[in-house]
């Protein structure tokens, strides 16, 4: 009886630890980058120990590439909200409606940014290191929202509602790394990021560069 009500308690604080050791890897790689961040610092600010650490990530990169995969879940989340509401009613029909969905889906990567910097410091990073740990924890394969995302890319560019070039997967990736390279350069700089005008010119300008302004259709 003892054991039986003793294994899920156990669970719990397994699992409770886990994410502790999870939320506080994240701040010290978002701060120190995969080379400048220390287990032991880990750690010591986790309550934990470097054996526990191994024990339950293996490594460093073991570690690390658990923090990229938290930091793509909250993403993907992000995203399958606004995948949801566009393919319920939102459906674009003209060239018009999908410059009007691409600044949107521009206003919500810049939401997520804003709302999770130390996830935006990381993705920094990795772009700075070559995304070479986000393609060995094979991080770089497309997920639910963002296949769906693509397929309505592609259906824009057969009626002609997006330039013709690059292909639709890169202008995709487009409405994230364009406002994710700006916010760096506002975050180097120390200026605010949450301002209302500042977001509604970042979506603007990549949704007037990617969408054709000729007639609907």
């Amino acid at each position: 009886m003892t054991n039986q009500l003793s294994r899920p308690r156990r669970t719990r604080n397994a699992a409770r630890t886990t994410a502790q050791i999870l939320e506080t890897a994240q701040t010290e790689f978002a701060k120190s980058g995969f080379s400048g961040a220390r287990v032991d610092r880990i750690a010591l600010d986790s309550g934990t120990n470097k054996a526990l650490l191994f024990q339950r990530f293996d490594d460093k990169a073991g570690l690390y590439a658990a923090v990229l995969e938290r930091v793509r879940q909250d993403a993907s989340a992000t995203r399958a909200t606004f995948v949801a509401r566009v393919t319920s009613t939102d459906k674009p029909r003209s060239s018009a409606q999908f410059h009007e969905l691409v600044g949107r889906l521009v206003e919500v990567n810049i939401a997520f940014l804003v709302q999770h910097p130390e996830a935006a410091a990381i993705l920094h990073w990795e772009r700075a290191s070559g995304w070479v740990a986000f393609r060995q924890a094979a991080l770089d394969s497309i997920d639910e929202p963002g296949s769906a995302l693509l397929a309505l890319f592609e259906d824009a560019a057969e009626h002609g509602w997006i330039r013709s070039t690059p292909s639709p997967a890169v202008q995709l990736a487009m409405t994230f790394d364009v406002p994710h390279t700006h916010f760096a350069s506002l975050s180097r700089n120390g200026s605010p990021v949450a301002q209302t005008a500042e977001w509604e010119f970042v979506s603007g300008f990549v949704a007037d560069g990617l969408v054709e302004q000729g007639d609907a259709r």
